[in-house]
């Protein structure tokens, strides 16, 4: 995706990784100054990530990129 600032964790497929993954997702969010969204962006990733849980595997990946186009590219993991 180039020229969108992006993200990504991998987490373990625990129980406690929708929790994570829904805390990280509002403070990148935040950092690319979104802020309307905080509520929707956690709720959907706490849902999208406990669906993956359940599904099993072992690991857990949550990517995250902006639509408007920066010339910054970040990547966290």
């Amino acid at each position: 995706m180039r020229n969108r600032r992006t993200a990504a964790w991998s987490l373990e497929a625990a129980p406690w990784s929708a929790a994570r993954a829904s805390a990280h997702v509002p403070e990148r969010l935040h950092e690319w100054d979104y802020r309307e969204a905080d509520t929707a962006a956690a709720a959907l990733t706490d849902l999208l990530v406990r669906t993956a849980v359940a599904d099993g595997g072992r690991r857990v990946l949550v990517p995250l990129a902006d639509q408007k186009l920066s010339s910054v590219s970040t990547s966290t993991r």
